[in-house]
């Protein structure tokens, strides 16, 4: 009689992360009106703006080369937009060991800051709706960070919401209320 056993799931570890209300953790462009660190609105564009979104994430307890079993943002939106075309955003992390501050001696210097900051070669693309609460899945983007060889526990995370074409809507995110900050929630196991 042959043996056979089973072999059982890797032990994983959930960890959730939520932006707070201090500087650079939510901010947001206008791509030419400057960087601003005003609770995060974002992913907004029509005929005249288009808006992008950063958030960033403190003391990411994982370490480095932990395999991610599911990373997923939860974003709660706040002033909605009307109008059913909603764009389409990519969703992409900073592809850097340790997300720092942005640079720069004014607003206009900061947005060059971060628009040129190098992003993750994994993105997702989702279309927007006008939910309250929405559950991106961005496993891919977390685990390519994750993997850099110079990641550390307790660094930080950037995340990037960029709207991709022209259709005009709008959501914004909102930092300020505690209860609707962004949340990434990572699940992982050595």
């Amino acid at each position: 009689m042959p043996w056979s056993f089973v072999v059982p799931e890797p032990l994983t570890k959930t960890v959730s992360y939520q932006t707070d209300r201090i500087d650079d953790d939510g901010n947001f462009s206008t791509y030419g009106n400057g960087w601003r660190n005003n609770g995060g609105f974002g992913a907004e564009c029509g005929e005249y703006r288009r808006f992008i979104a950063s958030f960033r994430f403190r003391n990411v307890d994982i370490p480095q080369g932990s395999i991610i079993k599911e990373a997923r943002l939860l974003a709660y939106a706040g002033n909605n937009s009307a109008d059913p075309n909603m764009p389409t955003v990519r969703i992409q992390f900073e592809n850097t060991d340790d997300a720092e501050s942005y640079q720069g001696g004014n607003i206009y210097q900061q947005e060059d800051d971060a628009i040129s900051r190098p992003r993750t070669q994994v993105y997702h693309d989702y279309l927007l709706n006008q939910d309250f609460l929405s559950i991106y899945e961005v496993t891919g983007s977390v685990q390519e960070v994750i993997s850099r060889e110079g990641w550390t526990s307790l660094n930080k995370m950037n995340v990037f919401i960029e709207p991709l074409g022209a259709e005009a809507g709008r959501v914004g995110y909102n930092i300020y209320d505690a209860t609707q900050r962004m949340i990434l929630r990572i699940e992982y196991y050595l």
